[in-house]
């Protein structure tokens, strides 16, 4: 959830003239568009589905709110200076830069001798110079880089979350606002980030609330008890198969998931391990067949209490044997 008010109203302060003023309608409207499209591809892939225990649907609400979740808000509030997060969300840029600076400082000698050259750029040379030396140590500026380590460093959702309190009806937020800003630091549209982080939040809904083809879910409090290794190597995997999915429709999206995925750390990059391919034997494992033996892994996983990390992994690996080369389970 959000950061207390008074935290957000500091940070929104600081952030808020960083981001688009379109960005929230930019939000929603991708939530709009892709809602149900990717609900029904998070349907197909995990096998389950959101009901109760008569077989009717039941709803997963998604809010876009405003505000930062603690982790980030705290991490800004420790650095309250819009220069400084102006610089972080304005890298790319500035990477541009030195790349057409780079560009003309290995030409300049051509550049120089030829005629056409406009009168402003003669004898430029000195002041590309002193340009390309604050360019540089805009970039690496020990303080930015550092911001960016403790970014990384964060272990909770940063752009969304998936709110499931005790007796109550779970829903999930969407924080327009990071979503924006983050995109930003990565350079990637903000719709295509929006739906990178609804496809992760709608997939904890999934594997926790969804009924399997026995009716089963996942315990709340086995849930909440879970490695989050496992829960967010989970979405994390469902969220890059739902850009693959979706990638005609949102051509943007999966380099939006493999952007973000510079930005984290830990539990969000260990379904990058998960089966691999087996470089002694040079074959090359389907995504479908990924899939499947992620979800039949996740399916038991769900019924198994006090699930370690080390346990999920040896899951895998056991599923994994039970395959065909065609991808059929092999279960007794």
């Amino acid at each position: 959830m959000t950061a207390d008010r008074d935290l957000n109203r500091r940070i929104t302060e600081i952030i808020k003239p960083l981001v688009p003023a379109d960005a929230e309608e930019k939000v929603q409207r991708a939530y709009r568009q892709f809602n149900q499209i990717i609900r029904e591809h998070i349907r197909n892939e995990t096998g389950l589905r959101l009901t109760d225990g008569d077989g009717r649907s039941v709803g997963l609400p998604i809010k876009i709110v405003d505000g930062f979740p603690a982790g980030f808000a705290k991490l800004i509030d420790r650095y309250q200076d819009p220069v400084l997060w102006r610089l972080i969300v304005g890298q790319p840029k500035l990477a541009r830069l030195m790349d057409g600076l780079k560009f003309v400082m290995s030409e300049w000698s051509a550049i120089e001798a030829w005629a056409g050259l406009p009168e402003p750029a003669r004898g430029a040379r000195p002041h590309l110079d002193r340009t390309w030396e604050a360019g540089a140590a805009l970039q690496k500026a020990a303080i930015v880089e550092d911001i960016r380590k403790q970014l990384r460093e964060i272990n909770e959702d940063i752009l969304g979350a998936y709110i499931y309190p005790p007796g109550r009806t779970p829903w999930i937020e969407l924080y327009w606002m990071p979503i924006a800003m983050t995109a930003g630091m990565l350079e990637v549209e903000i719709a295509d980030l929006a739906l990178v982080t609804m496809a992760h939040e709608l997939a904890h809904g999934y594997t926790h609330q969804g009924h399997d083809i026995d009716g089963q879910i996942w315990d709340t409090s086995a849930f909440r008890a879970a490695d989050l290794r496992i829960k967010e190597g989970l979405a994390q995997f469902y969220a890059q198969t739902i850009a693959d999915k979706v990638a005609i429709r949102a051509p943007g999206m999966r380099k939006a998931f493999d952007e973000m995925l510079k930005l984290q750390s830990g539990p969000y990059t260990v379904h990058t391990q998960w089966l691999k391919d087996d470089p002694a034997t040079q074959s090359k494992r389907q995504p479908s067949q990924r899939g499947e033996i992620v979800r039949f892994t996740m399916i038991a996983a769900r019924s198994t209490k006090g699930l370690t990390y080390d346990a999920w992994i040896a899951m895998l690996d056991t599923t994994q044997n039970r395959f065909k080369g065609n991808g059929s389970p092999l279960f007794e």
